[in-house]
């Protein structure tokens, strides 16, 4: 492709673009409005400082260092109101849409291709849509994640060296967003290397190769002070130890399309599973593709016509190299496989692929590439606009009606002398502490995690309990007084 088509932008495409990226945003902003704080959120304290939040003293996984880092930051420059400790997500969102946009522009030289790439990557997966406005690393991670291939690409194209420190650097804050991101960082490393041995030719200077080198141990001495000791505390505390134990396939692929895509109702699970296969048989068919096109245009790999090709092997790579290495830190290190939210930057880097791979299949006879294109689009798009919620998030469906609860206790209880004493399950105490807080401040007493049997301890004014949970020794003093999250959730309220 020439440069002239390469950064040429056609007026409707942007126009759409734009229009599409606002939508996206403004679903995103009520969002953050309306979804009550969550339990895995609420893993903060404003009293810890920045060098206790850099150490992670806690040695907690839930402290994702540079969102906690941000979100202290904009709580003390604003407030600590939920908006806030989720606003490094939304500039997140800003950021991938804006690299998304650049990056399939860089790619492809079709403005259309552009277009319905850029719109399938952010439409792709439903639970990264919603961590773009929750409190939490992922956002940022999958965010810079994209930023840093971005300008990967831009030094593989211009073989410019200071791309390459950029793409690093980048991969460098990616992997201190969330440490699942050090899967994508090695990555990173390992193709600089194989690209120099695979597309080598005889423009490659050796001086090049060195700064490469050189730039890259920089990089991960970097890495290793910033992230070495939290990491080891992470490890030691055995909070990796919840992730997958079985395989590859039946951990991270198939919890990808279960909570990545929301496939995850039991008649969802066949599905689920032709799904997972699917997506190793391309990945199988995908290789062998690229390898015979490489083995066919091996001696003319480096001229523009091919440059397709060596994007594909290098997305290709992208994809699989994280793949591998997971296999191979599970039956070495014995570390557990990524699942669902760990995973999420599987759904950036297949998209980014498969957008390539048919890109590239029957140029001459672009209806077909286009047909199946348009297909993968309408289906991403259908699961997306199904699948998103504007009041809660699926992954955490038990805190939708947290502020309902809270406010019927509080109406019923106007003119109660003292504070209101509330026994919740141990699922709502973080939340319920933080709303309120926020919302309710000197009407409840702070919760604390006691973990008794409901209705043994009757100074309670309320017990909020699982419905499924026994209630012999709660109906001798209590009542039920209404149900929440479906009927999954019963309000109990203390006989008179």
């Amino acid at each position: 492709m020439t440069k002239d088509n390469q950064y040429k932008i056609g007026k409707p495409q942007i126009i759409i673009a734009l229009f599409f990226s606002i939508i996206l945003l403004i679903i995103n902003i009520i969002r953050i409005i309306r979804i009550p704080i969550t339990i895995d959120e609420t893993g903060y304290s404003t009293n810890e400082t920045y060098l206790q939040l850099v150490q992670d003293v806690g040695g907690g996984a839930n402290n994702h260092i540079f969102h906690s880092v941000l979100r202290k930051f904009f709580v003390e420059l604003f407030n600590d109101h939920l908006f806030f400790i989720r606003f490094d997500s939304l500039l997140a969102h800003c950021l991938f849409l804006v690299y998304t946009w650049l990056l399939t522009r860089l790619l492809f030289s079709n403005r259309w291709w552009q277009l319905c790439s850029f719109m399938m990557l952010n439409l792709i997966g439903p639970l990264i849509f919603d961590f773009w406005g929750l409190s939490r690393g992922y956002a940022l991670g999958l965010a810079l994640m994209t930023t840093s291939i971005y300008y990967l690409i831009r030094y593989i194209d211009s073989k410019k060296i200071h791309f390459l420190a950029i793409a690093l650097f980048i991969g460098i804050f990616t992997v201190y967003s969330n440490f699942s991101f050090i899967n994508y960082y090695v990555t990173l490393c390992c193709i600089i290397v194989i690209r120099n041995i695979i597309f080598r030719d005889n423009t490659t200077v050796r001086s090049t190769v060195l700064k490469e080198i050189g730039i890259m141990i920089l990089a991960a001495a970097l890495l290793v002070v910033l992230i070495a000791g939290p990491l080891l505390l992470v490890l030691k505390n055995g909070e990796l130890s919840f992730m997958g134990k079985t395989g590859f396939i039946e951990d991270t692929i198939q919890s990808l399309f279960k909570d990545g895509f929301y496939l995850g109702r039991p008649e969802n699970k066949t599905l689920v599973n032709k799904l997972s296969w699917a997506v190793v048989g391309y990945s199988v068919v995908a290789g062998f593709y690229w390898l015979v096109l490489y083995i066919i245009r091996r001696k003319s790999i480096n001229e523009e016509s091919n440059t397709i090709i060596r994007y594909g092997i290098t997305f290709y790579l992208l994809l699989i190299i994280p793949a591998i290495s997971l296999i191979i830190q599970h039956h070495i290190l014995g570390i557990n496989y990524l699942t669902d939210r760990t995973a999420l930057f599987f759904i950036v880097l297949f998209a980014l692929h498969l957008t390539i791979f048919l890109y590239s299949i029957t140029p001459k006879v672009p209806a077909i590439r286009w047909a199946f294109f348009l297909i993968v689009l309408l289906l991403v798009g259908y699961n997306f606009s199904t699948t998103i919620k504007l009041h809660f998030v699926r992954l955490w469906w038990f805190n939708m009606d947290d502020i309902h609860v809270l406010n019927r206790i509080n109406n019923e209880t106007q003119k109660k002398e003292g504070k209101i004493k509330i026994h919740p399950n141990w699922l709502f105490i973080p939340s319920f502490n933080y709303d309120m807080q926020q919302h309710f401040p000197g009407r409840f007493e702070t919760v604390y995690d006691t973990r008794i049997l409901p209705g043994s301890d009757t100074t309670f004014d309320y017990y909020y309990i699982a419905s499924d949970e026994p209630t012999d020794t709660l109906k001798l003093r209590y009542h039920l007084d209404t149900t929440f999250v479906y009927g999954g959730f019963a309000l109990y309220k203390r006989n008179k």
